[in-house]
């Protein structure tokens, strides 16, 4: 009985009981990379390009396009250089399935996606990485 009042009490007030699954993560930054991940776009002809590259573990284009968003959501998020141009971009790194993806500083558009032989040596080892 007291159980129910609680969760009526929270009804009224707007909260849910905890059982309820949370949509979003308590930094709210899940919610921010499930942004990002889905509406970063590929340069023309480069998710292809890529794709071809960096097969490894995917089964086609729209496979490895969904690991590179994946790899969004739930990789770390991390800034860096890029090793020939010098420009700003942000990783975001899953040492779970050791993927790495690369959008331009803007996080507008994936500039690759693979997984690095140095894991997260890799990462840390890109110019100007944060990635801690």
């Amino acid at each position: 009985m007291i159980r129910l009042l609680g969760v009526l009490l929270l009804a009224l007030v707007g909260c849910q009981p905890a059982t309820a699954a949370p949509t979003l993560a308590p930094s709210g930054e899940r919610s921010a990379a499930a942004q990002v991940a889905e509406r970063a776009a590929w340069a023309p002809g480069e998710l292809e390009a890529h794709y071809r590259k960096h097969p490894e573990g995917y089964t086609s284009v729209s496979d490895y396009d969904r690991g590179a968003r994946e790899t969004i959501r739930v990789g770390r998020r991390f800034t860096y250089r890029d090793t020939q141009t010098g420009a700003p971009r942000v990783g975001y790194y899953d040492p779970a399935t050791n993927r790495f993806t690369g959008l331009t500083g803007d996080e507008r558009r994936i500039t690759t996606h693979f997984r690095p032989d140095r894991g997260e040596a890799y990462v840390r080892g890109l110019p100007g990485s944060t990635y801690q």
